[in-house]
């Protein structure tokens, strides 16, 4: 027999090839196993239909009927909170799904969810003046933080978790967390490389590989690292206005010396690999004694070290230049949250742990606090190409047919709207006991 798990997030190629192989190997049975409330990958093609079409023999041509087993009861989250999902945001995901019934959970019977209490759902509303309203990182992280103030009076610290959709508003959060004194600790891939200690040591080595770019010079040049003012590269452009930020060309510039020495002592080590490299770097640079200086020396290290063992597998891997290795690294919003992952919990530490809602898929925690969901920018606005109502690829802004890219966003809006209502439902479902989902809304544009 034949298992395809996680099917929800399989694509329509990837079905036709669990198909061929059913077939190829005398028409055994073919098992899928998934959750379509749970298809958040829609950038690839994964989305709810692709198992809907499972189910028709049409699109499965010579495997057996396809008979469908529902699996509702959920075994992870107390019933109060099953109960909250299913009456209120059920209804909400049912209607972005145009049609497409939501499946409500049951609650498993005789599940222990432990001695803490009773289970507490705790929604926040956060109003906001537009959809850009520049302050909404900021009065979501204020509000993030007065639910943790909650939940710490029942749990230890390391019992929350905060569930974001994106990386965008991380620095926000960690700043408004640091205020508060709250102990914080970056679980998912994604945000630990955009944490400010990964953030500089990126910056750092671009430098180094790229001197006659001056966006990546004048980036290295105001990490803690080197600390140069605004005051004092204002100061030396002013003085020096023929491409002031050539640090190989200009021997006085504000940290260009420091930034030579570096880049004379990295080049020759990355002759023995990218993860060489970068720990020349952190050497050179004191990047590990200036983690000591921090509230969290300990975390501020773990950040710094987990772009090292980026380092090590990409030299296992292929190997590359320490260029190609930065290069790896940048990728868009949307690709690298679709892409994110969990990292390994360190359980002796009491801190609140901060994952992407696509890093926590698969997993549960005792309390959850489901950070800024609400009505940003849809996706399909800022996308180039979109699909047409044939199916195939059609100009987001076309001067030829725009009648034809008008529908095409209409229709994606539509499917984006319904797949941030999935991404959500994964996060509120990772809870066991307590939740605390905090909505931005704000007026109509």
């Amino acid at each position: 027999n034949l298992l395809l798990d996680e099917a929800q997030d399989t694509d329509p190629l990837q079905l036709e090839i669990a198909a061929a192989l059913a077939r190829t190997h005398g028409a055994r049975p073919l098992f899928l196993v998934g959750d379509p409330q749970q298809a958040i990958y829609g950038f690839r093609g994964a989305e709810p239909r692709v198992m809907e079409d499972a189910l028709r023999p049409e699109k499965m041509a010579g495997c057996p009927s396809a008979e469908e087993l529902r699996l509702t009861v959920n075994f992870r989250s107390h019933p109060e909170i099953l109960a909250w999902v299913n009456e209120g945001f059920g209804a909400a995901m049912g209607e972005a799904e145009q049609g497409r019934p939501y499946q409500p959970l049951d609650a498993a019977e005789g599940r222990d969810h432990g001695a803490c209490g009773a289970a507490r759902v705790r929604p926040r509303v956060v109003a906001l003046r537009s959809s850009a309203d520049p302050r909404r990182h900021d009065l979501v992280a204020d509000a993030t933080v007065a639910a943790i103030r909650e939940l710490e009076e029942a749990l230890p610290l390391r019992d929350i978790a905060v569930l974001v959709p994106t990386r965008t508003g991380l620095p926000a959060l960690e700043r408004a967390l640091r205020t508060a004194k709250l102990p914080s600790r970056l679980e998912a891939r994604t945000l630990l490389l955009a944490s400010d200690e990964a953030r500089d040591l990126r910056a750092l080595a671009g430098a180094i590989v790229d001197p006659d770019d001056p966006v990546a010079v004048v980036a290295a040049l105001t990490t803690p690292a080197l600390a140069v003012t605004d005051d004092e590269l204002a100061a030396w452009v002013r003085e020096t206005p023929d491409r002031p930020f050539a640090f190989l060309r200009h021997p006085d510039g504000p940290g260009f010396a420091a930034l030579r020495a570096w880049r004379e002592a990295v080049l020759p080590a990355s002759r023995g690999g990218v993860a060489a490299a970068l720990a020349c770097l952190v050497r050179v640079a004191r990047i590990r004694e200036m983690a000591e200086l921090e509230d969290r020396p300990r975390d501020a290290w773990r950040r710094i070290a987990f772009v090292l063992d980026l380092a090590r597998t990409f030299d296992a891997a292929k190997g590359g230049t320490l260029r190609a290795f930065l290069a790896s690294l940048d990728v868009n919003e949307e690709e690298a949250t679709a892409h994110d992952v969990p990292v390994p919990a360190e359980e002796d530490d009491d801190a609140v742990r901060i994952l992407t809602i696509h890093a926590s898929k698969g997993l549960e925690f005792p309390a959850v606090v489901l950070s800024g969901t609400g009505n940003g920018q849809a996706r399909a606005d800022r996308r180039c190409l979109l699909e047409g109502p044939d199916g195939g690829p059609c100009p987001a802004w076309s001067e030829i047919a725009p009648a034809t890219a008008i529908e095409a966003r209409k229709a994606a809006r539509k499917r984006d709207r319904a797949e941030e209502m999935r991404v959500f439902y994964v996060g509120l479902t990772r809870a066991e006991r307590y939740l605390a989902p905090i909505f931005t809304t704000s007026p109509p544009p």
